[in-house]
């Protein structure tokens, strides 16, 4: 599904394959503080991240919108940007 722009401050992320939610169960079982990685697919207004980033976030993170994506609140709960020099 393609999201068009979130609101302000918030972004959406694709979970990471190796983050579905069946394994986000799994782990959290095991280490509910874990953080999770994603990619970023779309941004509201006044973010600093872009689309196409890698981002590792808080695993207790943000709004499931459907089986694959997250919304979450950009400053509060995005920890790293990956693979940036």
């Amino acid at each position: 599904m393609k999201y068009n722009s979130p609101q302000p401050g918030y972004v959406i992320i694709k979970v990471a394959e190796a983050n579905t939610l069946s394994d986000i169960i799994h782990v959290v079982e095991k280490k509910p503080d874990t953080p999770r990685e994603g990619e970023v697919v779309a941004v509201g207004e006044d973010c600093i991240l872009k689309v196409g980033q890698d981002v590792m976030y808080a695993s207790y993170a943000g709004e499931q919108i459907d089986d694959d994506h997250i919304m979450m609140a950009e400053a509060v709960n995005v920890l790293a940007i990956l693979g940036e020099e």
